[in-house]
């Protein structure tokens, strides 16, 4: 890796770290609860907007850093960003439903239409593969770290 990467490689290691350091102390979950409180539902939206910003900026950095590093990495990781911008734009789209329509969320209702079911189905199982998603672009990226550490704690 040429000697002139090495300030890129620096640039990218402090974004990472801050905004890795920032996600952690938000303490975010993809758990929701079974409310029909409209107030929940617009704050929960609001607060997986804000996580899915700022997780969007972490991933962007940690693929430039691979990219910078070893092209061929990085290839795996841009699809695992693209398939996570794909799952939080359908989450979004899932909780923006229930948000204007918070009853959805009624588990325990006896006429609950077959929509209502199935989009508080829709928001329980996108969450679940945000989770597994975000995991596994961890692991990734971890590997990669692993592999890599002396071109990247290079200073």
């Amino acid at each position: 890796m040429p000697p002139e990467n090495s300030d890129e490689i620096a640039r990218h290691v402090r974004i990472i770290t801050k905004i890795g350091s920032e996600i952690a102390k938000t303490k975010f979950t993809y758990k929701v609860k079974d409310t029909a409180d409209q107030k929940y539902w617009t704050r929960r939206a609001d607060e997986h907007e804000k996580y899915f910003e700022k997780s969007a900026t972490y991933y962007n950095h940690a693929y430039q850093l691979m990219k910078i590093i070893s092209a061929k990495d990085s290839d795996a990781f841009l699809l695992a960003v693209s398939k996570f911008h794909q799952l939080k734009t359908k989450q979004m789209e899932i909780l923006t439903k229930i948000a204007n329509n918070p009853t959805i969320m009624k588990a325990k209702d006896k006429q609950q239409s077959e929509w209502s079911k199935n989009t508080r189905d829709d928001i329980i199982g996108n969450s679940t593969m945000c989770l597994e998603h975000e995991k596994y672009m961890s692991g990734l990226f971890r590997k990669f770290t692993e592999m890599h550490q002396k071109d990247i704690s290079r200073d």
